[in-house]
């Protein structure tokens, strides 16, 4: 895979912008009664009087074992940020909110920006769950990376949600508003919730090229396999590999230095499997193949392809839907961390036991979303099927027309395509 992530910085100068006057009681209404299902609104700022007014009286209609608190302890006009300034400032002024998830909550709402306060990072926005009829309008976060065990509903902030009227009040019900209060109800009404896989991934890190043969003819046949890449560059004709991560059950990642790879015994591997994924796997076969892979081996499916076919509005890249397929959301926070620490950009630099985990995550994640968008795409074509054409399900067009061209599209950019100069400058004129 390529070099994109989500993490957002969290020593900013958003901070210079607080005054002392500006701090918060962040605690807005407390009526835990520790019976029952309980819930945290987590808001994006201190609401007006009209706006609180509003929202708990929704809220009471629903539920009286509740939280609502925000998610900063300190005042702040978003109109005053500029960048990725309100993602800092929601991190560096994060309130103590937290400390209610000792009670174990069964779902979070968080309003608008409130989400950077929960994942850390902005791969995810409140826009990616508005379809609540094909899709899922929450996500669940696990323990592993950023210990919540719970779910998360996300919904707009509270000035989307009750903007200014002509009257200087807050009331104005609009779709958003409606969104948010179905989430309200899905939230405490409802419990029977698509639950991730929520066996713990374990990465193994393999140290020399007995183990990685043995490991690759000892996993032939499988189901599934799931692959990627850490280069030191984009440029598949000028870089390097530098280590190979794999999973064939979605719980297992192995981490492989390039150079203990055996490309016959990798290939054979890869074409005694029944399905090969990547996450923009592309940008890797074009580099399997620069290493001596045959062209006649490629993947068969595409984790950002199938969620693109899903949700054409939504954000494809791993990252994000780490979040809302799988329990491994934040996997790379981290390593982010890291980087910004030391400003290595490099990853044939970084030490093997920082990028071993992160990037062994890449692997075992991409094969879990494979599995959750099948599940998905077979039951919009069961419960939503083609009126005209049934036999033209989503999911036949994503595997005989989008991946077809899909591999086309990696045996162009790899070879090029011929242009006729003299035809395309008379064209151009």
């Amino acid at each position: 895979m390529a070099f994109r992530f989500g993490g957002v910085a969290e020593n900013t100068k958003a901070k210079d912008l607080v005054k002392k006057d500006d701090e918060i009681d962040y605690i807005i209404d407390d009526m835990y009664s520790g019976n029952g299902s309980y819930y945290i609104f987590l808001l994006d700022n201190l609401p007006k009087t009209d706006q609180k007014v509003q929202l708990l009286k929704k809220i009471r209609e629903f539920t009286n074992n509740y939280t609502v608190c925000v998610a900063v302890n300190a005042k702040y006009d978003k109109n005053d940020m500029h960048g990725t300034g309100l993602t800092d400032f929601m991190l560096s002024h994060r309130s103590d909110w937290k400390k209610f998830l000792d009670r174990n909550p069964t779902a979070v709402m968080a309003f608008g920006a409130a989400m950077y306060s929960i994942n850390g990072s902005t791969d995810i926005l409140v826009s990616d769950f508005y379809d609540d009829v094909m899709g899922r309008s929450y996500y669940y976060i696990g323990h592993e990376y950023l210990k919540y065990d719970c779910y998360i509903f996300p919904v707009d902030g509270l000035d989307d949600l009750y903007p200014q009227m002509e009257d200087a009040s807050y009331g104005n019900i609009n779709w958003k508003t409606r969104f948010c209060y179905a989430q309200i109800e899905r939230m405490t009404k409802t419990t029977d919730w698509w639950q991730p896989d929520l066996k713990e991934p374990v990465y193994h890190i393999i140290e020399n090229e007995h183990d990685a043969t043995a490991l690759l003819l000892g996993n032939m046949n499988a189901e599934l396999v799931s692959f990627d890449t850490e280069t030191n560059g984009f440029k598949f004709y000028e870089n390097k590999i530098h280590c190979l991560t794999i999973s064939w059950n979605g719980v297992d990642g192995y981490y492989i230095p390039w150079e203990y790879v055996n490309m016959r015994v990798f290939q054979a591997n890869l074409v005694s499997c029944k399905h090969r994924t990547g996450a923009n796997p592309k940008f890797d076969i074009k580099f399997f193949w620069q290493e001596g892979l045959s062209q006649n081996v490629t993947v068969t499916d595409a984790v950002d392809r199938l969620a693109h076919v899903i949700n054409s509005e939504r954000k494809s890249g791993l990252k994000p839907l780490s979040y809302i397929y799988t329990m491994l959301g934040g996997y790379d926070l981290k390593l982010d961390k890291w980087k910004k620490e030391t400003g290595c950009v490099d990853y044939s630099k970084i030490p093997t036991q920082i990028l071993a985990p992160y990037a062994t995550i890449d692997a075992i994640s991409t094969w879990r979303v494979q599995q959750e968008l099948w599940n998905q795409v077979d039951w919009i074509d069961a419960h939503y099927p083609n009126e005209k054409f049934p036999d033209w399900t989503m999911r036949r067009w994503y595997e005989t027309q989008l991946m077809e061209i899909y591999r086309d599209v990696i045996k162009a950019e790899y070879r090029g395509i011929y242009v006729n100069y003299e035809l395309m400058a008379k064209y151009r004129e």
